[in-house]
Parts: structure tokens; C-alpha cells; sequence
């Protein structure tokens, strides 16, 4: 119509549309109406002002809190342009409410900025490595603008958490936005009525959809060497000593808050090798706090981030961490597990349930430590690992790749499994342990949770779960034969129990380790899969017969039937080569005799000096194990001349 086209119009291309029109008698029908259009329209905006005049004061109160709304919902809690929290480096001691440093004082490492992680990804050149994860620390009196995260244990300055995928992109790119509707809240899923009665989880667990708050997380604990001489510390007795968390907003796709905890240790040391592993020293915790401290930040963290009022679900590797030691922290203690905390999505089992949805079976994927599943991600490691902040980050940026391929997270509510396990109505009568050896067999498995629960148990009621690649998982089903007996079993196993297992004169050829064991009812992850018969070695997921011995055991590490192999006899003076060389486990192979034969060998058979590595030509002796009673190297050195292999 005329009028909205007038409106369309500023009123100076209105003066010299009027002037041009003047010029043209042939237009002056066409000018009348643009003045009638142009008069209406004043009398409409003063019509306007003057009810806006007229509007009451409220309407501009409320005009005002509107604002200072969205102001306060958009932002981080409490953003500050001085400092900006990152991967908390080993730059002094730290209490618990302070979240910047990681290990000893002075001489220390410092941290990994937050402005260094974005520049990580966003401002390096293509193909440039990583940026260390614990520059020089600041010196006294200097600016600590990068790198030191806030008391509160958050940050004062947002950034975004993109994905790491090479080359580093310039823009970033989060996950999908929420749907346009309000979010649902955290519940079992509709398609979860057919499970009911078939695992506990039903009542449990749900698709993690619609969630907002990701907290990403990650604790250190105590710990020592398995069975060395002198073991201070045995795995049910880690008291967490780093409590690390990042949270992330898949709505806003960034980061809103992180903290970094140390806590001071009161029932067990910090051993050598603890510290060897984490980087935490008794000076790191000279000035720490307590883990109450630690969960008062976190829940003072959680309240700025409006977590009450949000879909929330924790995220974390493994099930160790809120599964077995924050709770026996908190426990010990006699605090309270945070609610937030008690629901959760495994990062490991929605990785491997994710990459077997997309035909990864068989591919030789394992998926199990946090670099394997980076790597499956294609998400680039940072940091170091056994840093619980660092890691919490690569907790954070695998979550997001997983979001952005669309993979179905699945949440567990431990307190409602628990519930619905020990109802009187369950029809339960298998329970899950995770978290076992890979190298475990059925004569230690059995006789262990006979002892525990005090129940007789089969060898057919033990069943083991076998990943992508179709070698063992790390996680075992053990039938009870009834409801009551499986609920028996979990009321003296719940909270985990721990086991030894594993013999010098077998595979790895160690001495035996020790786990501390999560014993849990079946979830989606396991009751979700197919069984499996005796010497079917297919790749998985599945659920197959617990191997007996070694030999079994054997079947599922190769991935094949056992082949005859040939004879070695006794000789001294063979040369061959290095065909494979574990480091962290100090044994290997050595391939001989045109690489028709192989032989094992250990680092203590080795010359002192000699420095192994793979495809190394060598000189040996094969002799009889006096205790595995099989052929091995002896008198290892390196060739005086090339030999072939």
C-alpha cells in the first residue's frame, strides 16, 4: 500500500522524490498520494509517543530488569577481564579453594592459560605443534593474568572449547544448538518400557538429551606400584588429592567455569611413584585444603552457573571416579556426594558403543585410555596426562566431538539403580564388574567373589565382556541364578572390592596386579549385547565364556585359535632381531631363523648396557624357564656383526 511504502522511505529521499515529482505534471496524481500516505503516517508516530508517554513507571522497571536479565544469562558468573583460568600448571602450592597451580613451588611448572588453549586452537599455523602444557611459572610479584584460575575455581574470563582437529581451525565451531523448545529434563527414555524388568537401568537411565551443563571431570588419588616391595598404599585406600573439573555450555558452545583443587591427604602417603605419576608432591599440598573444601568451590561453582535451574550431567572417564573413590572419599569423611554429581555418562562406554554404531567392530579400535579415545575421536591430546585438569579438558573436548557427531549418550542416575535393584520386585540376577585386569582368568576371578559374597558360583555363571577389537574389556557378568542372591552379592561387594591376580610364569610375565574392582548392576552397555559360544573369536562388542586359563585367555588377546608352534630347542650363540619390544613392560620377541621362529625374552636376560629396540640385531642363548618351563632368551647382546634375521 501507499503508507507502507512511504514508510519504507527516509525523509530526505522523500524531499527529493517530492522535487522530482513537481518537475512532472504527469506525476502530481501519483504526489497527492504520497502526501495523504506521508500525513498518516506522522499522525501514526504521534500517536505513538504519546502513548508511550503516558505508559506507567512500571513498564520501564520492568523494561530495565528484562535487560539486566539477559545480561546476567548470557555471561559467564562473574567474568573479569584480569585473569583468565586455564590448565592449572605445577606452579606452587595450592590450597583447595585455589585452583592455579599443580605441583611443588618454586622451580616448578606453571600453567596453560586459557588464552593459550584458544590460541591452541584458533591462532596457531597449520601444522604448528601444540603448545606445552606447563610454561615457565610466573615469578613473584610478576602479573598472573595468564593461567591462574580464580579462588572460586572458575574462570574470571570465558573462552570457547572447540574441538582439536588438525590443521587448527580460525573460527570456531561448537556443537548443534539445543532445540527450540524448552529442554526436557533428565528421564528414562520411552524406548526403555521394553527393557523394563531386564536390567535396573530402566529405571535408571535415559538418553542424555536436551542437557546444557556438561561437568567434565577428573581427580588424582593416591597410589602406588602394584605389589612392589613395601607397598604404602593399596587401591581401595586412594584418597583424592586433585579435584578438577570444566564446565562446559553446549547451548552458549563455550566453557563458563573450571576449578582446580588440591587436597590435603590425611590417611595415606604421597609415594614416590604417586608423585612420578601425577606430578603432586607432599610440597604441592603444603598449603592444600580438604576435599570438603574442594566440594564447598565446586557447589559455590555450580550455584554461579545457575546448575539448579539447568539441565545438568556430569561426564567422566571411567567409572573409577564417581563411582568408587568419591564416594568412599566422602564416606570416610562423612560428607555428602553431590547430588549433581551422582548421574553421569561414562565417556569410555559411549565412545565404544559409539564407534561400534558406526561399523567399527572388528577395526582393531580399543578405545579404553583417554589417548585411545582421543584418537578414535581424532581429537588431538593436550596437556599432560594424569593432570586432573588437563585431563578434565580432554574429558571436555571428546564429549564435544562426540556431540557434534551425533552420538547417543546415555546417562546412569546411581542413586535410582541402586534403588531399583534392591526392590523387592527386581527380577535382577547378574551383576557387572568393571574395571578387572585384561589378563584375568577364571581360576582368580571365581574363588575372589565366592570369598566376598559367600556364594558357590560356576564357571558357566561367569561371562566376559569383549570390546571392538574382540580381546577382553576390562568388565566381567557373573550370574547369580537369582534375584535375592544377586542382591546379596551387591550388598557385600557395593562400593568395590579389590583383586590380585596375574603370575610371573604367564602373560604379561609380571608380577601380579592389583585393581580395585566396581561391582554394579547390568546397564544398557551390557545388556545390549549378544552371547557368544565357547571358541567363537569373532570381533565384538559381545559377551563370551570367562576364559578358564591362560591358554583361553590366550584365544581372545590373539584373536585366533592357538597354532602349533615349532619346536625350539636348547642352543647358544643364535643371532636374530628385535621383532617387538614393550618399554613399560620390559619384556619382548626376538625373531630368528629367517623370522620362522620367535623367542621371548625379558630386560633382566640382557646385557646391562645394551639399549633394545625394535629391529636391533642381537646375539642370545635359548634356555629352559626354570619356572614357566618354556624356552627363552638368555644372555642377550648386541651383535658383533649383522646377522640377518
Amino acid at each position: 500500500s501507499p503508507s507502507d511504502s512511504a514508510r519504507l522511505v527516509s525523509p530526505r529521499v522523500r524531499l527529493v522524490a517530492m522535487g522530482v515529482l513537481l518537475s512532472r505534471p504527469s506525476s502530481r496524481a501519483l504526489l497527492a498520494l504520497l502526501a495523504a500516505a506521508w500525513a498518516a503516517d506522522a499522525l501514526r508516530r504521534r500517536g505513538r509517543r504519546k502513548a508511550l508517554e503516558g505508559a506507567s513507571g512500571d513498564s520501564t522497571a520492568s523494561k530495565a530488569q528484562a535487560q539486566q536479565f539477559r545480561h546476567t544469562s548470557s555471561g559467564s558468573a562473574g567474568a573479569d577481564g584480569n585473569h583468565r583460568g586455564g590448565f592449572g600448571g605445577r606452579a606452587g602450592a595450592s590450597s583447595s579453594s585455589s585452583s592455579g597451580s599443580r605441583a611443588a613451588a618454586a622451580g616448578s611448572r606453571g600453567g596453560f592459560g586459557a588464552t593459550t588453549i584458544a590460541g591452541a586452537f584458533s591462532g596457531l599455523p597449520p601444522g604448528a605443534p601444540p603448545m606445552p602444557s606447563r610454561p615457565v611459572p610466573v615469578a613473584p610479584g610478576a602479573s598472573a593474568g595468564i593461567g591462574r584460575p580464580t579462588g572460586s575455581g572458575r574462570t574470571s574470563q570465558e573462552i570457547s572449547a572447540q574441538p582439536s582437529r588438525p590443521p587448527p581451525r580460525t573460527s570456531p565451531e561448537g556443537v548443534p544448538p539445543p532445540p527450540s523448545r524448552p529442554p526436557p529434563s533428565l528421564s528414562a527414555s520411552s524406548n526403555n518400557s521394553a527393557l523394563v524388568g531386564g536390567f535396573a537401568l530402566a529405571a535408571a537411565t535415559g538418553k542424555a538429551e536436551g542437557v546444557e551443563l556438561w561437568i567434565c571431570l577428573d581427580f588424582e588419588w593416591t597410589c602406588d606400584e602394584d605389589m612392589g616391595q613395601g607397598r604404602q598404599v593399596y587401591s581401595d585406600e586412594g584418597e583424592i588429592i586433585e579435584f578438577s573439573f570444566v564446565v562446559y555450555d553446549s547451548a552458549a558452545k563455550k566453557m563458563v567455569c573450571q576449578g582446580q583443587h588440591y587436597c590435603k591427604n590425611m590417611r595415606t602417603p604421597i609415594t614416590d611413584f604417586c608423585t612420578n605419576l601425577t606430578g603432586i608432591s607432599d610440597e604441592t599440598l603444603k598449603d592444600a585444603g580438604s576435599l570438603k573444601d574442594a566440594l564447598d568451590a565446586f557447589n559455590r561453582a555450580m550455584e554461579e552457573v545457575g546448575a539448579d535451574r539447568r539441565v545438568c550431567c556430569a561426564m567422566a572417564h571411567g567409572s573409577s571416579d564417581l563411582e568408587l573413590v568419591l564416594p568412599a572419599n566422602c564416606k570416610a569423611e562423612g560428607l555428602i556426594v553431590p547430588r549433581v554429581l551422582q548421574r553421569y555418562v561414562d565417556l569410555r562406554e559411549s565412545t565404544q558403543s559409539h564407534l561400534a554404531s558406526k561399523g567399527a567392530a572388528g577395526s582393531g579400535v580399543r578405545a579404553s585410555s583417554l589417548k585411545q579415545i582421543c584418537d578414535a575421536l581424532n581429537v588431538e591430546m593436550i596437556g599432560e596426562e594424569h593432570c586432573g585438569l588437563d585431563d578434565s579438558w580432554m574429558v571436555l573436548l571428546a564429549t564435544q566431538a562426540l556431540l557434534e557427531q551425533g552420538a547417543e549418550l546415555r546417562y546412569v542416575d546411581l542413586e535410582a539403580e541402586q534403588k531399583a535393584f534392591g526392590d523387592p520386585s527386581s527380577r535382577e540376577h547378574e551383576l557387572c564388574f568393571d574395571g578387572l585386569p585384561y589378563f584375568c582368568i577364571g581360576t582368580e576371578m571365581r574363588p575372589w567373589v565366592e570369598q566376598h559374597t559367600g556364594l558357590s558360583v560356576s564357571m558357566q555363571a561367569l561371562s566376559i565382556v569383549v570390546g571392538l577389537d574382540g580381546k577382553p574389556s576390562g568388565r566381567a557378568v557373573v550370574d547369580f541364578g537369582s534375584p535375592s542372591a544377586a542382591q546379596e552379592a551387591f550388598r557385600k561387594m557395593g562400593g568395590g572390592r579389590r583383586l590380585v591376580c596375574g603370575s610371573l610364569d604367564t602373560w604379561p610375565f609380571e608380577h601380579p596386579k592389583e585393581r580395585h574392582i566396581v561391582v554394579r548392576p547390568l546397564r544398557w552397555q551390557e545388556s545390549s549385547l549378544g552371547r557368544r559360544g565357547p571358541g567363537d573369536i569373532r570381533p565384538g562388542p559381545a559377551m563370551a565364556p570367562f576364559p578358564v586359563n591362560a591358554a583361553e585367555l590366550e584365544v581372545l588377546r590373539r584373536g585366533r585359535c592357538p597354532r602349533a608352534e615349532a619346536p625350539i630347542d636348547l642352543a647358544s650363540g643364535c643371532e636374530g632381531s628385535v621383532k617387538v619390544f614393550h618399554e613399560e613392560k620390559n619384556y619382548g620377541f626376538i625373531a630368528f631363523q629367517g623370522g620362522k621362529l620367535e623367542t621371548f625374552f625379558h630386560r633382566n636376560h640382557c646385557q646391562e648396557s645394551l639399549r633394545i629396540k625394535e629391529g636391533l640385531l642381537v646375539t642370545f642363548d635359548i634356555v629352559n624357564d626354570s619356572r614357566s618351563h618354556k624356552m627363552r632368551a638368555d644372555n642377550v647382546r648386541a651383535c658383533a656383526a649383522p646377522a640377518a634375521a
